[in-house]
């Protein structure tokens, strides 16, 4: 008997399209997932703000700093060398009379108002200004020169004062020559007068105070750092025209253009898995199902590996190299900004987790709904034979 031959295979184009699409979604997807979310987030202001206020920032400055001075200068601060040795009237200050001086002239209301204003400036120019290398950040230090000269910065000075050892009658003497206008030594301040004249020495140090802050300007301007001048060939920021735009701001503000535009690409991809491999409803449950949850479980994976991984590199690098030092900045950085990163980190971390689980969540709810729609004919089916049974 003759074989019949066999006729060869003819390729379903469709489901070939089918499935590269849907590879590509996945890829896709997993890349608007890492990409997107956290891009949105770290060119956010309120993300910015809503960390500080996280981990009590400008509660914590004020309270670093002052264990900084009370430790370190306590200690003698310069070592063996006299000409470090801070002056007398430091030592004597614990930690929490440095905090009482700080806050009161430091508000930490103020200093989140200007902070929370400095970070929406640097946004406004990072991402939106024409003219981002001639356009500076402004504080405004009106409220600390005013505090600084009124009853918080007297309240302070008698604060530091009080804290001295009692003064002798030579010191007596020469802050009875300053009190009528006399010229003297600062170190006679250095001592704790009594009660009676301090009251009359307050107005005195109230003038000193006013007559200081009155040459400090009303605001400060900072100059954003234009990394792009020196590859330019321009060396001074101030020489660039004013439609010039450094590369760092265009790379950022690029960036931030196609992060807007990114969820169009696995939009696409999934809607080429409809049009080529989709002919019923339960193809779609099917395909769609399918490639959602596979790219929430990758992305969903790779976000939860980098919590251990991203703290355990931040606790190995940053510390021993960047972090530990005598200077007020290392310790500011232990007690602020290194929490403010870490911080920032999780967050960064959570954005990406957290639409990762979604997207899980959408793939294992349409493959439930393709389970459910598959067992519906099967059901029916029993029930009309148990029907006709009876």
């Amino acid at each position: 008997m003759d074989t019949q031959k066999q006729k060869p295979r003819r390729v379903n184009f469709s489901q070939l399209f089918g499935w590269i699409f849907a590879v590509l979604f996945v890829i896709s997807m997993v890349g608007f997932i890492f990409t997107y979310f956290p891009t949105r987030k770290l060119l956010n202001p309120q993300y910015y703000k809503n960390t500080f206020t996280a981990i009590d920032f400008y509660q914590q400055l004020p309270r670093s700093i002052a264990q900084h001075l009370a430790v370190d200068l306590t200690d003698g601060g310069g070592g063996d060398d006299p000409a470090k040795k801070p002056a007398t009237y430091l030592l004597i200050l614990d930690q929490d009379q440095w905090e009482t001086v700080i806050v009161n002239i430091i508000n930490p209301e103020w200093l989140q108002s200007q902070i929370e204003l400095l970070i929406d400036q640097f946004f406004e120019i990072l991402l939106r200004s024409p003219e981002p290398a001639s356009t500076p950040l402004v504080i405004s230090i009106q409220e600390l020169k005013s505090r600084l000269a009124g009853p918080e910065g007297v309240q302070a000075f008698d604060q530091i004062l009080t804290a001295q050892t009692p003064c002798t009658i030579d010191q007596l003497m020469s802050l009875l020559q300053l009190g009528i206008g006399i010229n003297t030594s600062p170190n006679t301040l250095l001592c704790r007068p009594p009660d009676y004249i301090l009251s009359e020495l307050n107005p005195v140090v109230q003038g000193l105070l006013s007559a200081i802050t009155a040459q400090l300007p009303d605001q400060i301007s900072i100059n954003l750092p234009l990394s792009s001048t020196k590859e330019s060939g321009v060396e001074d920021g101030s020489n660039l025209s004013a439609v010039t735009i450094p590369k760092p701001y265009q790379i950022v503000r690029q960036v931030n253009r196609f992060s807007t535009l990114s969820p169009l690409l696995p939009l696409v991809m999934i809607l080429m898995v409809t049009v080529f491999a989709v002919r019923s409803f339960e193809d779609l449950l099917r395909w769609w199902g399918w490639t959602f949850s596979i790219a929430g479980v990758i992305s969903l994976i790779f976000s939860l590996l980098m919590f251990p991984i991203t703290s355990w590199g931040f606790r190995r690098f940053l510390p021993s190299e960047f972090i530990n030092g005598s200077e007020i900045s290392s310790l500011i950085f232990q007690n602020g900004l290194g929490d403010f990163m870490e911080e920032l980190l999780n967050e960064l971390i959570i954005s990406i987790a957290v639409p990762a689980g979604i997207t899980l969540a959408i793939g294992l709810a349409l493959l439930l709904g393709l389970y459910l729609t598959t067992k519906q004919p099967a059901i029916g089916n029993g029930q009309e034979d148990r029907g006709s049974d009876i």
